[in-house]
């Protein structure tokens, strides 16, 4: 099964690649604009990473063309409080 995975570094995006990657039957492709806390040696393989901004609409609808996922997991997301309260309409863009 082809997943695609946004926000695949961050805590819930790592737990679930880690669950789905015990299985070889997916082909997964992981989405997230910052990759220094993913350690991609722990899947060997296994999945595909590309770094990309979700609210760039255009790359994130030629992705989903070119890959053509069969499910979608949407993990990505600003998750600092002040932030999302500094910027409500970017937070939004990014959580929606």
């Amino acid at each position: 099964m082809r997943i695609l995975i946004t926000g695949i570094a961050g805590f819930a995006g790592r737990h679930l690649t880690a669950y789905l990657t015990t299985e070889d039957n997916h082909e997964i492709l992981g989405i997230d604009l910052n990759f220094k806390n993913f350690n991609s040696d722990n899947y060997s393989g296994k999945i595909e990473l590309l770094e990309a901004d979700l609210t760039d609409r255009q790359r994130i609808f030629s992705i989903i063309k070119k890959f053509k996922p069969q499910q979608v997991y949407h993990l990505a997301a600003q998750s600092s409080v002040s932030y999302s309260w500094e910027n409500p309409v970017e937070t939004f863009r990014i959580n929606v």
